[in-house]
C-alpha cells in the first residue's frame, strides 16, 4: 500500500469520514425502520 507523506493524512480523513457517514447511515437507517416497525 503506497502512501505518500503529503496525500496520507488527506486520503486518512476522507476514508475516515466516509466510513463514518456509512456508519452514521446505517445506524440511522436501522434506527428509522426499528421506529416503522413500532408504528404499524
Amino acid at each position: 500500500m503506497y502512501l505518500s507523506k503529503s496525500s496520507s493524512p488527506i486520503r486518512f480523513l476522507s476514508l475516515f469520514s466516509f466510513y463514518f457517514g456509512f456508519y452514521k447511515a446505517l445506524i440511522f437507517s436501522a434506527d428509522f425502520f426499528s421506529l416503522f416497525d413500532l408504528l404499524f
